[in-house]
């Protein structure tokens, strides 16, 4: 996906936007390195990812949403063990799933603070910075979250259109240096008579 996508420009874009209208997303690739990311909830890269329990949990949502990709349409949602919304969309390009573009991070409804009081204390987590990061998570309704997926499915079209062209313009480069040597090694074998 690198050499396909102007990793630096998606970034840029993603943060761009974020200051508009806070969420959070990333393109992560098949193997699972982050290429883009931007505004990641406190809740889950300050408490949930950084707990050995919680983080199994995160790693069974992130397992989840990998084995259903083949039901995006366009994007799979899933509701992690934590009570938060995540999406993701697979990002396929001439037929290759190449990679996947995750957005979430967000409650579709009040969260139950007195559930997340008793979370801090099972996992050891400080109650009040705790549940100050359940506090900025966003609260979405159906209405923002399906007008947010339209828009992400448009810029996925973008990601992909521009892979594509970049895929195109590689198998090019390919094909002529390919013809440049053939032609060279014809041109040397006809001196050579």
């Amino acid at each position: 996906m690198e050499d396909l996508i102007d990793i630096d420009h998606f970034q840029h874009l993603q943060d761009k936007l974020n200051e508009i209208y806070p969420f959070s997303s990333a393109i992560v690739d098949n193997e699972g390195k982050i290429l883009t990311a931007t505004a990641w909830e406190d809740i889950c890269t300050k408490f949930h990812r950084q707990n050995e329990e919680t983080e199994k949990l995160c790693i069974q949502s992130d397992l989840y949403i990998k084995e259903h990709l083949h039901e995006a349409d366009p994007f799979i949602s899933y509701k992690c063990p934590h009570g938060l919304i995540d999406n993701a969309a697979p990002i396929i390009v001439d037929g290759v799933h190449y990679a996947n573009f995750f957005t979430g991070q967000f409650f579709l409804e009040e969260p139950d603070l007195d559930l997340f009081r008793e979370q801090a204390q099972k996992y050891g987590f400080d109650e009040e910075d705790y549940i100050e990061a359940v506090k900025k998570v966003s609260i979405w309704s159906e209405e923002q979250r399906d007008s947010y997926i339209h828009f992400v499915k448009g810029l996925i079209t973008v990601i992909t259109e521009t892979a594509l062209q970049r895929l195109n313009e590689i198998e090019s480069k390919k094909q002529i240096q390919e013809n440049q040597q053939r032609l060279q090694s014809l041109l040397e074998t006809s001196v050579l008579r």
